[in-house]
């Protein structure tokens, strides 16, 4: 009886290619013996980076040497290719060369995970720091921006899921013109299997491969076959081998299932701070667009969303920028957050006023309202120089 390692050692190496050339869909040359190599199969590769080869123990592996970094045996390619548990895939290989006599091995795969239907990471998007943040990055981000927001804007019945939670959350039609918020389809969606924004430029991305790299500098477009992130075993399923690209084959949109929001605040309120000499601080998108929506009615939209209780200091130094001397802050932090934002109000000879958190299904919109009507006085002065109103008129239940 053969075990699995036993049916793909080095004296089959040829066998092995060509299985390989059909199952992936590719055309390897050889280059010397027992090593070949072709366009990876599992990223957009312009350079023949597939490498096939004989290790120092007698076993034929497959690499690359490009974007992807796999590396692999045949099993895993079956795997990888056909959806397949590790299981199938020794009886679909051991099946080629007709081998009869074979026992399977009970383990695992080294670097496939096995499809267990694993659901979407739930985790939140990273940021990604471009090499270069110039203009071309800029205008990518934009053109995503715009690409969603239509999406969502022309398919209101499509995704009326969407638009039923953000209207539930206070943002309604004008909200999502004005703010440009757009949606993501998952890579559950029938129709564009988390590839929408990847699909739209398909066209662009087949004439100039530097206009891929520019979603991806961006952190827009995300390798299927990395096995270094986070759900790794959901992400490697999603690739399909019945496209012809390789750009929609092997990449979906990091953005796939998220409604998408393009980051406002700081360039919308800068002058009103700067006016005003005070800043409202909220913790989530949702605040920001209920206060906004309120404060700017009074020519007033000083507010700004940290996303989450912490100030970077990249933020920080903005913030410091705008001779700040009151910090309204609308949302429940920790200690480290709190004593942040105390650290850069005392540098500016500020004040801080602490509005606290919304209590249990208290629309923070609720909690602001009070004190809007006098945010003016914080840094209009009277004609004796005198602060318009007290710091206390305004001070909240944690202040």
């Amino acid at each position: 009886m053969k075990t699995y390692q036993e049916i793909k050692p080095a004296t089959t190496i040829d066998s092995i290619v060509q299985y390989a050339e059909t199952l992936l869909g590719i055309r390897f040359t050889k280059i010397k013996t027992n090593r070949y190599k072709a366009p990876c199969p599992f990223h957009a590769d312009t350079e023949n980076s597939f490498m096939v080869y004989v290790n120092k123990d007698d076993e034929v592996r497959f690499h690359c040497f490009g974007a992807c970094k796999g590396d692999w045996e045949i099993y895993d390619l079956i795997m990888l290719r056909k959806k397949y548990r590790f299981r199938k895939a020794q009886q679909v290989w051991a099946e080629h060369p007709g081998v009869a006599d074979f026992t399977f091995d009970a383990g695992s795969s080294s670097c496939i995970p096995e499809p267990d239907e694993t659901p979407a990471p739930d985790a939140p998007v990273g940021f990604v720091e471009p090499l270069k943040l110039d203009q071309k990055n800029v205008a990518t981000l934009e053109e995503a921006a715009n690409f969603y927001n239509d999406l969502l804007q022309l398919n209101e019945n499509r995704f009326k899921h969407i638009w039923d939670y953000l209207a539930g959350r206070g943002v309604g039609k004008d909200a999502i013109n004005k703010f440009n918020i757009g949606y993501a389809p998952a890579y559950s969606d029938e129709t564009y299997r988390g590839r929408a924004l990847i699909d739209g430029f398909l066209p662009r991305f087949e004439m100039d491969n530097e206009t891929f790299k520019a979603f991806t500098d961006v952190g827009l477009a995300i390798l299927l076959n990395d096995n270094s992130v986070n759900g790794y075993g959901y992400y490697c399923r999603q690739i399909d081998f019945r496209r012809k690209y390789p750009f929609s084959r092997n990449y979906g949109d990091t953005l796939a299932g998220r409604i998408v929001f393009p980051l406002y605040g700081i360039e919308k309120a800068a002058r009103h701070i700067r006016q005003y000499r005070t800043i409202i601080l909220v913790e989530g998108i949702f605040d920001y667009f209920a206060f906004y929506s309120l404060l700017q009615d009074q020519d007033k939209p000083v507010v700004v969303s940290t996303l989450g209780s912490y100030v970077t200091p990249e933020a920080a130094a903005i913030l410091k920028g705008l001779d700040i001397e009151h910090f309204i802050v609308a949302y429940d932090w920790d200690e480290l957050g709190r004593n942040g934002i105390e650290r850069m109000a005392a540098k500016s000879n500020g004040w801080v006023y602490y509005l606290g958190g919304p209590a249990k299904d208290q629309d923070p919109y609720d909690m602001l309202k009070p004190v809007v009507d006098v945010i003016s006085g914080f840094s209009l002065r009277t004609p004796d120089d005198q602060c318009a109103i007290r710091p206390e008129t305004v001070r909240g239940k944690n202040g």
